[in-house]
């Protein structure tokens, strides 16, 4: 993630500050020969990547190896995934998408067994540390270059920085401001930290209202509402927190439905569009989202084959001039098929009910509750499920992994006790069974 949070063809052009397109993320540098440069860097990067994560399997392949014992849908959907190798005219581009998502799930497993034990803000600083160092630079670059905050946020112009891309900057912001709001509400935490915390979250916001994205500004947005509530809810007596959590998912109901019911959901959906400057097709994405919902209707169970949409495109019915479809439930759904579809959505169900009984026990696992919200929010309308390499991706599988050995016995996948101080005794018990 923090690797993966810089364009690298963007650090080769830092000094050409006429070279503006580049972080404003406008057209015309894919043949610029940086480009070769950076994916050079980008290629080596990514071998020193999957080198740490057969390490990681090696030292920790009683740990990994429970972990997937318990949890076989995991190894489902990277089987189903891996089937269209045979299919695709890229092969060798689905097969090192299979290598890169055990990379990252092995990374993620290793992380949380190593890290179970700590406090959970752990995952916090290790998303903050890299992402405010890339804003940082991104708004420095910004004022170096001579931009003006007011022409970005009043027009359409939109500003890529570090990340190479107004998207991926967006993407981050989601990520850092979330990030930031646990350091800053975490008692526990040094106080240097959570100053720093402080200081991120201005620097995020500000760059959230730079790029331009409509996505990143509603999911900021929702995803510091959603942390703020659940810290909130954690200093409420256990009592409580139950009555709490469905309380306000009655009175978003009952609210929610309300409005609907008196306005209509096109009215609604053209207020909500016209609010972030989005047109009712959301900037085309309507559009994109037709024809993938077509082409996955045409292979809906195994899908076209996870190979950077190689072989979808080939068929000129569904060829778009863009990277993917601009949401993630329907990428996958052509790229995986429907059966991954399902892999992944019984995965978020789970993340939930482990979420609600981990929270119950030791309330400061509330933090790894919005990870699941941005990975949602932000694939409405972009694409960073079960795609390899995506932070968003890769915080959301730490988090499940985190969840799940705060749990579990990975031995026997009976559940155990918490480490709350009424269930610490039991959680001692628990450690001299555990092999890992």
């Amino acid at each position: 993630m923090s690797i993966y949070s810089l364009d690298f063809y963007v650090l080769l052009s830092l000094r050409d500050f006429e070279f503006t397109q580049t972080h404003t993320g406008n057209r015309g540098t894919a043949d610029d020969p940086r480009r070769e440069i950076g994916g050079k860097i980008h290629l080596l990067v990514s071998l020193f990547i999957y080198l740490a994560g057969v390490i990681l399997a090696v030292v920790h392949r009683q740990t990994v190896g429970s972990f997937l014992r318990a949890n076989v849908h995991f190894i489902a959907a990277l089987a189903l995934v891996g089937v269209s190798a045979f299919t695709s005219p890229n092969g060798a581009e689905v097969a090192r998408s299979v290598v890169q998502l055990s990379i990252g799930l092995i990374i993620a497993i290793t992380y949380a067994a190593t890290h179970v034990r700590g406090p959970y803000r752990s995952l916090a600083v290790v998303v903050f540390i890299p992402l405010f160092l890339t804003h940082l630079g991104s708004v420095v670059l910004f004022f170096v270059e001579g931009l003006s905050f007011t022409s970005f946020f009043a027009t359409e112009l939109r500003y890529g920085g570090l990340a190479g891309h107004p998207n991926s900057l967006g993407g981050q912001c989601v990520l850092g401001i979330w990030a930031a709001l646990v350091l800053v509400t975490d008692k526990e935490s040094p106080r240097n930290w959570r100053i720093g915390g402080g200081v991120g979250a201005v620097v995020f916001a500000f760059t959230a209202t730079i790029t331009g994205s409509a996505t990143a500004l509603v999911a900021t947005v929702t995803v510091a509402s959603v942390t703020l509530a659940l810290r909130l809810l954690s200093v409420l007596d256990v009592r409580f927190r139950t009555p709490a959590i469905l309380g306000f998912f009655l009175v978003s109901f009952v609210l929610g439905g309300g409005l609907f019911i008196h306005k209509g959901a096109e009215e609604i959906l053209g207020g909500l569009t016209e609010s972030v400057g989005k047109d009712s097709t959301l900037t085309g994405r309507t559009e994109l989202w037709e024809i993938g919902i077509s082409a996955a209707s045409e292979r809906p169970i195994l899908g076209w084959g996870l190979d950077n949409q190689a072989r979808v495109k080939d068929t000129r019915e569904y060829h778009i001039q863009y990277a993917h479809y601009h949401n993630g439930f329907i990428d996958t759904w052509v790229a995986s098929g429907g059966l991954v579809v399902l892999l992944l959505l019984y995965q978020m169900w789970r993340f939930v009910v482990m979420s609600m009984k981990s929270v119950m026990v030791e309330p400061g696992r509330s933090i790894l509750m919005p990870t699941l919200v941005i990975l949602i929010i932000l694939n409405l309308s972009e694409y960073s499920m079960l795609r390899p390499l995506s932070g968003i991706y890769q915080l959301y599988l730490c988090a499940w992994a985190l969840l799940w050995f705060s749990l579990f016995a990975p031995e026997t996948g009976r559940i155990r006790a918490g480490t709350s101080r009424n269930a610490r005794g039991s959680s001692r018990r628990s450690d001299r069974r555990m092999s890992w």
